[in-house]
């Protein structure tokens, strides 16, 4: 009950006792029984008006309101059922239009639960189903591009993975595309229409590569930009320490330059000579100068026993150690993994790697490993297609050491499989160097955004706006609401890269087109209705909130009962 009609009983309390004692003292002479009934006749006027003030809420049985959307066929409503279509669906005479359906809620309040028909509700209505019970009639995507995972950022040189899955293209290829359009990797789609591609980063900055579908007859069905932003961190600092010159250390150094590490070489060349750069001696001091220590195996069997419990110790710092077991290992060498805890067995042979190639031209340069294994259970770091281990790591206090046989890598560039070549010693590198300090994180951005459609931005500063394609700045309202998050909400008109101003500092981000990636967007519509999806048993009796039942029952009866008290009242003839 709300205080205005607890404030009206009282007043109608009142009245009626003022009432009462009217009625006493004026009508001592009136018989016993105009009077008796006079008095019982108060409250019920009292009650009467109160009716008319408050009636009571209609009872109705709940009903099912069937909501026609985008892509919906011609639907006809069941005894019970309310049709009406949002904007987004087909033109239709026979159906009442809304703009919304928190609109259609508005207009039938008694409404218990939802049915939604075609390709699910717009972002705008979400909200507005509440804790309604709803069912999910869903119609089929256009085929094609439905989903697509990119990494945030990238360093340059990195290694990156797509991973995505097409729709309705059964037996379709997927290719990777980089900024020049040219094929960067190929993988066809499995039996859900899955798929992973790898491609590298190039130098820094924005760039747009691109996920081409083809089907199964080749023909191109879906083309789809693909953000990816590359950063350039501070720099790891290696430190490659070799016994012999290969031409394996040429094309890791090139690599290394590639992607932008700070590269300190010592080659050893025979004779006290060596190649490269400036000798430093391994001590704490220097090892400490790096995030990455990379030895081979001539190297490693070279080191003295205070040389190895010093690696050790930078190690336990945080310092990365990584070896490559490039041939055999003599008995100093062996020592040194096992004082590591990285003891290994074999290694006397080479054997062939089972390498995912992409052309004859790689499969006939796919590099191979020596046959070592560690004696011990160790964490593996890499292995082949078919699953054979050839890198195993340890972690050792803040840092990790890390063996690998991978043998003849430089083969893989000479093959025109450059990419491929980083994605091996990238990972390798990234997973055992020193931790590096992240910097400071900037504002939260949604993975996908569409034009048209509302998105969310949060993590924002007072002085956030957002830059368009035009160059239009739009001012952002932090929602008072998200408290700490400090949440906005910003409508993308057009499609394009915008960019996050906030200070000093510039986030871009795209800006999809839902009318050039009609499969994806229809395809994430409806997966964020069926997530609303609740309990479709059948609706109780409900009560209609807000509207309250009809006034003229009570307006009848409160005026005859007026009029009886009147009439009663009148004065008799004597």
């Amino acid at each position: 009950m709300s205080p205005w009609q607890i404030a009206t009983v009282a007043v109608l309390v009142v009245t009626v006792l003022a009432s009462w004692w009217r009625v006493w003292r004026q009508q001592a002479q009136a018989p016993r029984w105009r009077r008796g009934v006079l008095m019982l006749l108060q409250p019920l006027c009292a009650l009467a008006l109160y009716l008319l003030l408050y009636p009571p809420l209609r009872q109705a049985e709940g009903n099912t309101l069937v909501v026609l959307g985008a892509g919906a066929a011609s639907v006809q409503a069941q005894p019970g059922e309310a049709l009406v279509a949002l904007p987004e669906a087909a033109a239709s005479n026979d159906v009442t239009r809304v703009p919304d359906l928190a609109t259609a809620l508005r207009q039938r309040p008694g409404t218990a639960r939802l049915r939604v028909v075609g390709q699910g509700l717009p972002a705008r209505d979400r909200e507005a189903v509440g804790t309604l019970p709803l069912a999910f009639q869903a119609t089929a995507t256009q085929p094609g591009l439905v989903g697509l995972s990119t990494p945030a950022s990238l360093a340059p040189g990195n290694a990156f993975a797509v991973q995505g899955q097409v729709a309705g293209l059964p037996g379709a290829r997927v290719e990777l595309l980089d900024p020049a359009g040219r094929r960067v990797d190929a993988a066809p789609t499995n039996p859900q229409g899955r798929f992973v591609l790898n491609g590298q980063g190039g130098i820094a900055g924005d760039v747009l590569f691109a996920v081409r579908v083809l089907d199964a007859a080749g023909t191109e069905r879906d083309r789809q930009a693909m953000p990816l932003q590359v950063r350039s961190p501070a720099p790891l600092r290696v430190w490659i320490l070799a016994g012999a010159p290969q031409p394996e250390w040429k094309f890791l150094r090139r690599w290394a330059a590639d992607a932008g590490l700070s590269l300190h070489t010592q080659i050893a060349a025979g004779g006290g000579l060596q190649l490269g750069d400036a000798p430093l001696p391994l001590d704490a001091a220097t090892l400490d100068r790096f995030d990455l220590l990379w030895l081979d195996d001539r190297a490693l069997a070279a080191l003295s026993r205070a040389q190895r419990e010093a690696v050790l110790a930078a190690a336990r710092l945080g310092l990365g150690v990584l070896v490559r077991l490039g041939g055999p290992l003599d008995a100093n060498g062996r020592a040194a993994l096992v004082q590591w805890g990285l003891p290994m067995r074999g290694g006397d042979a080479s054997t062939a790697l089972a390498w995912p190639a992409t052309s004859a031209a790689a499969t006939a340069a796919a590099p191979g490993r020596r046959d070592f294994a560690p004696a011990t259970a160790l964490p593996v770091l890499a292995s082949d297609a078919k699953s054979v281990a050839y890198a195993w790591w340890r972690s050792v206090g803040q840092g990790r050491i890390g063996v690998t046989s991978l043998v003849d890598s430089y083969r893989l560039p000479l093959a025109g499989e450059s990419a491929a070549h980083a994605r091996l010693w990238s990972t390798a590198v990234s997973a055992l160097a020193r931790a590096q300090r992240e910097a400071q994180p900037g504002a939260a951005l949604p993975a996908l955004a569409w034009s048209g459609t509302r998105m969310t931005l949060c993590g924002l500063t007072a002085d956030a706006v957002v830059r368009d394609p035009t160059g239009k700045t739009h001012a952002l309202a932090s929602d008072g609401a998200t408290g700490e998050r400090a949440c906005a909400g910003y409508w993308p008109i057009q499609a394009g890269w915008h960019v996050l101003v906030a200070g000093e500092r510039q986030q871009p981000f795209l800006v999809r087109d839902p009318a050039t990636a009609q499969g994806w967007f229809q395809h994430e519509q409806a997966e964020a209705t069926a997530r609303l999806v609740r309990d479709d048993s059948p609706a109780p009796v409900t009560t209609i909130p807000g509207r309250p039942g009809s006034r003229w029952p009570a307006w009848w009866i409160f005026v005859c009962l007026i009029a009886l008290c009147a009439w009663l009242e009148r004065p008799r003839r004597v």
